[in-house]
């Protein structure tokens, strides 16, 4: 259950990218996007804030024994310590990061390699 949520977002932000869009649409606005953040109260990362690839805890299915995982992006506002999981946002929501012995460790992402 303590995934349930990180697998809302993943869901919600995979079928709003499902549908390509067409040449003809202009790019995202991503100003627009964070003054509609800050606008609606929601949780913005610290400037400082590492992006993540975050496994999602689920797998899609390409043919026997070809599972390839699922991740989502997301900031890791405190890494993890010994003693606590790391803290992070995905979309609108802030958690709690334990992986499982298949998830491995939260990847950072180097921001200019990440195509939108």
């Amino acid at each position: 259950m303590k995934r349930s949520w990180l697998l809302s977002v993943f869901v919600c932000v995979s079928i709003a990218f499902a549908e390509k869009q067409s040449p003809s649409e202009p790019a995202p606005d991503f100003h627009k996007l964070a003054s509609l953040y800050r606008e609606f109260s929601l949780p913005l990362p610290p400037p400082d804030a590492p992006l993540a690839r975050i496994p999602a805890g689920w797998q899609e299915v390409q043919g026997i024994g070809k599972d390839k995982p699922l991740y989502a992006l997301g900031f890791v506002l405190n890494p993890a310590t010994p003693n606590a999981p790391a803290e992070i946002l995905v979309g609108p929501c802030r958690g709690k990061f334990e992986p499982s012995k298949s998830d491995g460790p939260l990847k950072i992402v180097p921001a200019e390699k990440v195509k939108v």
